[in-house]
């Protein structure tokens, strides 16, 4: 973690931030789409027609984006995978091969580290300083064995 000397007062934080972060986050941050934001939390979307285009709605383990917001941290809205089942859809042989959640397995969450800058406060307790943190954001999900 690299911590900034300067110290700033609170209207300066966004502009000192985004001029730090503007190379970074270009394009990390994947849109959410108003569609994804719609569906209901742990809504597992078996298929029993069309497929979507997106790798999230065609995955065995799909997933939604959702905002996560932090008043602290910069950018203060990161998208976020959530898995959308708890197990996996899979298609078996025999009845119709017709996919179905399958609780055999569970799906997870795929998470990488991204660079946040952090407001902290500084020795005069008047002033912000900012601070590189390593967080991690799921980015999708996928599906695999459950531990034992």
């Amino acid at each position: 973690m690299q911590v900034s000397s300067s110290c700033w007062h609170e209207h300066q934080l966004e502009v000192k931030a985004q001029k730090k972060l503007k190379n970074l986050w270009d394009d990390q941050d994947p849109e959410p789409l108003p569609s994804s934001l719609d569906i209901p939390a742990k809504h597992c979307p078996v298929p029993s027609g069309g497929i979507g285009k997106q790798v999230k709605d065609r995955s065995i383990s799909p997933w939604r984006y959702v905002y996560k917001q932090d008043p602290h941290r910069f950018p203060h809205k990161i998208a976020v995978a959530e898995c959308q089942c708890e197990g996996c859809i899979t298609i078996k042989r025999g009845e119709n091969n017709a996919p179905t959640h399958d609780m055999t397995y569970n799906s997870v969450a795929i998470t990488q580290s991204r660079l946040v800058l952090r407001k902290e406060l500084c020795e005069d307790r008047m002033k912000y300083r900012l601070v590189w943190h390593s967080e991690p954001v799921a980015v999708g999900c996928t599906c695999v064995r459950p531990k034992n």
